[in-house]
């Protein structure tokens, strides 16, 4: 006999199908195509799940958002550094690089530019994606605190290093093959970070 499920059990499945639901809408049609009709009609469940769950499709927005950021922090802090800058970075290409994470970034990258003509969501964004700098900043300092780097050039770097992810995320979007884009460009600048890297390094040792 299959056991019932419990109703917090419940919430959490309808929760899910819901952001997953609201992540394909982006992925294909952009957050601009977020409707709490469609949204309910794709994760198979009512409209008012999603009042219940969520409240309104602003704060649905946010969730994607969130849960993009939670993955992405759970995928990035455990990475550690590796004996060579080389390999460090190699490292971290390979992670970006998988499919589900060039899928999370260019869902974020739809976000954080469909958002911006929306004032309300604009604003509730920004304080999301200033959190977020925060955790990459720490992380990528502890990332290369071993090379000798002044502190504000490391940063710099991370810096850098953030915008360009995001910047061919972007740009990804309008490729006929967004994935392969993304890889080839990831490779390019893991090379360059590792040159910038490797100089930076000798230079301070």
């Amino acid at each position: 006999m299959t056991k019932r499920k419990t109703q917090k059990e419940r919430n959490e499945q309808t929760r899910a199908a819901l952001l997953e639901a609201a992540l394909q809408t982006i992925l294909l049609e952009g957050v601009a195509a977020i409707r709490v009709v469609d949204t309910a009609k794709r994760a198979g469940v009512t409209t008012g799940a999603i009042q219940h769950q969520f409240g309104s499709r602003e704060n649905l927005v946010l969730a994607v958002l969130k849960n993009i950021f939670d993955l992405m922090n759970d995928q990035i802090v455990p990475l550690v550094p590796k004996d060579s800058i080389r390999d460090r970075m190699q490292v971290v290409c390979d992670h970006v690089s998988q499919s589900g994470t060039i899928r999370l970034y260019l869902i974020l990258s739809d976000v954080l530019i469909g958002s911006r003509s929306d004032p309300t969501l604009r604003a509730k964004v920004s304080s999301f994606v200033k959190r977020q700098a925060k955790t990459f900043d720490k992380w990528w300092l502890d990332y290369v605190d071993d090379l000798g780097l002044p502190k504000p050039e490391a940063r710099a770097i991370g810096h850098a290093y953030k915008a360009s992810l995001y910047g061919f995320s972007i740009e990804a979007t309008y490729r006929p093959n967004p994935e392969a884009f993304f890889r080839k460009s990831m490779a390019a600048l893991t090379e360059m970070m590792i040159c910038t890297l490797e100089s930076k390094s000798s230079r301070n040792s």
